[in-house]
């Protein structure tokens, strides 16, 4: 399957991170960086503010399909064109993304022994994350991080900042 068969409208952007006629790449390298980038302002806030998660995932940019790239890639903006050279770019390895792992607090069983405690959950009702290659026109190497949540529901507000304490741990400065 190839990820677009139409050419960037955005001279600016180069056209190594053109999409048109090249593949769908799945799945990633575990061992290969994704870049996003981070707005200045933000970093006095943490990097707890930039993982929202409001649109179910998080744009990034992958190092395996950009290998006459770099990390700076990520501060185009795909959508308009534009270098946000303003910003910062953070980086995390696949493995690391696919290595989080938390309890989905929305699933809960109760101890038929004990009705007052709870069983521990399974590997399956724990929140996890995936890194997909979803190549946009401008932007062959563009990724999302997805959650991955029992019975494919949305990551719940109270997961959320659970979820950005744990991408802040693991979240390396590249540059800025």
């Amino acid at each position: 399957m190839l990820a677009c068969e139409e050419d960037c409208e955005h001279l600016d952007i180069p056209s190594r991170l053109n999409a048109i006629g090249r593949p769908i790449v799945d799945p990633l390298g575990s061992g290969y960086m994704v870049y996003m980038f981070f707005k200045r302002e933000d970093l006095e806030k943490g990097f707890a503010q930039k993982f929202q998660f409001r649109a179910e995932t998080q744009s990034v940019v992958s190092e395996q399909l950009n290998p006459e790239g770099n990390a700076s890639d990520a501060l185009w903006n795909s959508k308009t064109g534009e270098y946000q050279e303003e910003h910062l770019v953070l980086g995390f390895t696949v493995h690391a993304v696919q290595s989080i792992r938390f309890p989905d607090g929305r699933v809960r069983r109760k101890d038929p022994q004990n009705p007052k405690q709870y069983l521990p959950l399974s590997p399956e009702e724990h929140v996890t994350f995936e890194v997909v290659h979803m190549p946009v026109r401008c932007m062959y190497p563009h990724c999302d991080v997805k959650p991955v949540t029992p019975n494919n529901t949305p990551i719940s507000k109270g997961l959320r900042s659970i979820a950005r304490e744990r991408f802040g741990a693991i979240a390396q400065r590249i540059m800025g």
